[in-house]
């Protein structure tokens, strides 16, 4: 795990620097969302590296409930099956999309 619960302030920061880099929110929030929604304030999301530990986690995470949720982002995951073992959801093409 690379990361994982992160505080609003982090999160901010995050976002912020994500501003700097793309030049607008709207392509910003393909990569980092505002604390108020992010599933990493709340502790509810990790991100795993490298990607091999990440692929690995893609194929096995649903035994513990853990999905990858977004097609842009190989390291992101979040307890998303409906209940540990089930399938889980669509990926999502980016945050905040």
């Amino acid at each position: 795990v690379s990361s994982g619960f992160r505080s609003d302030a982090t999160q901010q920061r995050l976002y912020d620097q994500a501003n700097a880099k793309y030049g607008s929110s709207e392509k910003a929030r393909r990569w980092v969302l505002p604390p108020a929604e992010s599933a990493h304030v709340n502790g509810l999301a990790i991100d795993v590296g490298p990607r091999a530990a990440a692929a690995w986690l893609e194929k096995h995470g649903v035994r513990y409930g853990l999905c990858r949720r977004y097609v842009n982002e190989w390291w992101h995951f979040e307890r998303l099956a409906p209940a540990i073992g089930q399938q889980c959801p669509a990926l999502e093409p980016f945050a905040g999309g």
